[in-house]
């Protein structure tokens, strides 16, 4: 997202310019990975360190230039007046459009809730992929009644993301994930090295494979 009365048309004109950033996030490697595409590093732009739910106001208010922002909140500060953003052709290879569950470690170690988050996770899958067999539903529910768009604004946000699809917990998924945090480090933004594998519990894959076959959904997109 642009603020409104910025000049930004493009990855390059970012130089500059000061940008939302939120540490720690996916939103940090997607500016990492937009800089880095645009032949510019953390030195050629201002990087304004604050919270993801903070970034829409600090467009509207001048505080920032750009920032990146994922649906519904991009949608809904669209329809703030005058402000713009990014042409997608620009940014479309900037994420890996991956969403995780987190579980602290003494959780995982108790079986009664490990055996909890086992069920949890089954169900999370069947609910997000219902949401993919019953998009009218799905768009009047949540994209109009809790997030105040309009169903024209859901149904674009669903045909730009595609259908939801759930990765097996494998080395695939984990080397994924440590490009992100190599893009990271890189960048001098970690204090110390970081092994993603030490991340996941592959134990939980069975249980998407599981909840993937009941549902009728898919590990990987068409």
């Amino acid at each position: 997202g642009v603020a409104p009365g910025s000049d930004i048309d493009s990855l390059a004109a970012l130089s500059g310019k000061r940008i939302g950033y939120a540490e720690g996030t996916s939103q940090q490697a997607f500016v990492l990975r937009a800089l880095d595409k645009a032949g510019l590093d953390v030195d050629d732009v201002t990087l304004t360190p604050m919270a993801l739910a903070d970034f829409p106001d600090a467009l509207r208010s001048d505080q920032i230039d750009a920032a990146p922002m994922s649906e519904p909140v991009f949608s809904r500060y669209m329809q703030t007046p005058g402000a713009t953003a990014l042409p997608r052709d620009e940014i479309a290879d900037l994420s890996d459009g991956i969403s995780y569950l987190y579980s602290s470690a003494k959780a995982l170690s108790d079986p009664a809730t490990a055996a909890a988050i086992r069920a949890y996770v089954g169900a999370y899958i069947a609910s997000v992929d219902w949401a993919n067999d019953n998009r009218d539903a799905w768009i009047d529910e949540y994209f109009v009644k809790s997030q105040g768009l309009t169903v024209e604004d859901g149904r674009r946000i669903l045909d730009a993301n595609g259908p939801t699809t759930f990765p097996r917990l494998d080395e695939n998924l984990v080397a994924t994930q440590q490009h992100t945090v190599d893009v990271i480090d890189a960048a001098g933004e970690l204090p110390r090295p970081v092994e993603a594998a030490e991340a996941f519990d592959l134990r939980f894959d069975e249980v998407v494979q599981a909840a993937v076959a009941d549902a009728g959904a898919g590990h990987v997109r068409n």
